[in-house]
This record gives structure tokens, sequence and C-alpha cells, in this order.
């Protein structure tokens, strides 16, 4: 089964083991699945020369294992995503969980992911959860970075 968002990855995987429950079939992550699909089609790949930054959906910490997929994928597709703050461990919540709550600690959290890649000189960013880019594709837009889901970026190297 592949998920396509790390929260369902996360539960068939790590939260399930740590249940005690046995998953009867095996969960791939939708970084491994695109990675083995874009290299089985890496002739028909254009490069994309683009600054990235990656938005790490929450769930994302539990399962830190699948990222090197990410980072082969950005590899096939010509991407360049430079080195920030506040990615990878460090990386920062897109800010959706807050809004309800605290609204000014939302727009702080949210502010310090997009200056976080504007540090960088990102010109996209990609993301792998709705809700972070429903969260932050405006805030991106208003600055000059592209919002993209991480399946459209495949496609994208696929059909130019």
């Amino acid at each position: 089964m592949i998920c396509f968002h790390d929260d369902c990855y996360t539960l068939l995987t790590t939260l399930a083991q740590e249940y005690g429950l046995k998953v009867p079939f095996q969960p791939v992550h939708i970084f491994e699945y695109l990675y083995r699909e874009l290299k089985k089609r890496e002739g028909q790949l254009k490069a994309l020369p683009l600054r990235v930054a990656y938005q790490s959906p929450c769930a994302s910490r539990y399962t830190q294992g699948k990222d090197i997929y990410l980072d082969k994928i950005f590899e096939l597709l010509g991407v360049e995503r430079p080195a920030r703050k506040y990615e990878r461990m460090n990386a920062l919540c897109c800010g959706a969980p807050l809004m309800a709550r605290d609204k000014e600690r939302a727009a702080i959290v949210k502010k310090w992911n997009i200056d976080d890649a504007k540090k960088v000189k990102a010109d996209t960013m990609v993301f792998l959860c709705p809700m972070c880019y429903l969260n932050l594709r405006k805030l991106c837009k208003d600055d000059s970075i592209y919002p993209i889901f991480i399946t459209e970026l495949c496609k994208k190297a696929l059909r130019e």
C-alpha cells in the first residue's frame, strides 16, 4: 500500500509497532514510490533548475528514514536543496494546528518558515501535506516562492 501522507505512513509503521499491532501488508511511503517510478523513467526527465525548500509534515519526525528518498528524488530532478535552519530534524510545523488557539503564534511560525526559505534564496517550496500547502501557499506567493506538491514537481520533470 502506497501512503501519500506521513500521518498514514507513521500510523502503519512506527505507531503500529509501538502498539504491538501487526500490519498485514507492506506500507510504502510516497517518496519511495515516486523515486522508484522516476528512476524507471530517468531518461525522460528534464532537469528542473530550482532551489527548493521542503516543508516537512509534523508526522515526519516519526519516520526520518524515508527522507533519503526525497533527497534522491531531488537529485534525479536536478533540484538544489540548500541547507536550512528549519529542516529535517529541526523542521518547523507549518503553523496550522496553532491557528484555532493562537493565531499570533501561528503567524510567527509561518513567518519563520518563509524567512528561512528566503534566506537560502529558495524559489520553490515543496509540500507533501495538503494542510501545510493550504496554510503556507499565500505567504509563499507573497514572497515570490512558488508552492508546489512533491507529486506535481515530479510530473513537471516528466512533462517538460
